[in-house]
């Protein structure tokens, strides 16, 4: 999913911007050497970071 649709940002470069020391939206456009846009994903970005950070616990298998 694009979160950030004027870097053209998906949920899965954000993942991967996380496990790689991201923990906020300028770090997440630094490592892609991107700048903010229009800024109305910041909120997106950052709900994406934690989701990045605190993923839900996973449950068993039936």
């Amino acid at each position: 999913m694009v979160v950030c649709i004027c870097n053209r940002l998906s949920e899965l470069m954000i993942s991967q911007a996380v496990a790689n020391g991201a923990r906020t939206p300028d770090d997440v456009f630094r490592r892609y050497h991107k700048r903010r846009g229009c800024s109305s994903c910041t909120v997106r970005l950052a709900e994406a970071i934690d989701r990045a950070l605190n993923p839900p616990p996973s449950t068993p298998a039936e």
